[in-house]
């Protein structure tokens, strides 16, 4: 199983320089998965590129409905399990590799899944292959 972090879901539907090695990793057939936490950053993401003028309203609208059509047809979505706060605070307080909270809760939910990160944050990607977890990206 592959989890998808928010840098690569939105180079998913927002072409950035990740678009290719994101389509080139879940190519493979293998399952993907997204979590709650993913899908709200995105649509942060998507919100800020709208209020900034990155994006017109059609373009906005119409990657959020794709992206909301492709997380109920192509992945897993992964809602939070009762203790993922509690591990992701404990992953906080003893990282070697500073991260953002919602960094750490990405790691939290693709180790409790037994998935393969794929992100191109760096950062979160040292932090998750420190702890053991497998970094597609």
């Amino acid at each position: 199983m592959i989890y998808l972090d928010t840098s690569a879901f939105v180079a998913l539907f927002v072409a950035d320089p990740h678009t290719p090695a994101v389509r080139a990793a879940i190519a493979g057939g293998d399952s993907l998965a997204v979590s709650d936490v993913t899908v709200a950053e995105f649509a942060a993401v998507a919100a800020a590129m709208r209020r900034n003028r990155t994006l017109d309203a059609a373009t906005w609208q119409a990657i959020v409905a794709v992206a909301e059509d492709w997380v109920t047809t192509s992945t897993v979505l992964v809602p939070l399990a009762p203790g993922d706060m509690a591990s992701c605070t404990r992953l906080l307080n003893g990282a070697e590799i500073p991260l953002r909270m919602p960094d750490a809760l990405h790691i939290v939910i693709c180790r409790r899944l037994g998935a393969t990160l794929l992100s191109f944050d760096v950062r979160q990607t040292a932090a998750a292959a420190a702890i053991g977890l497998a970094v597609a990206a």
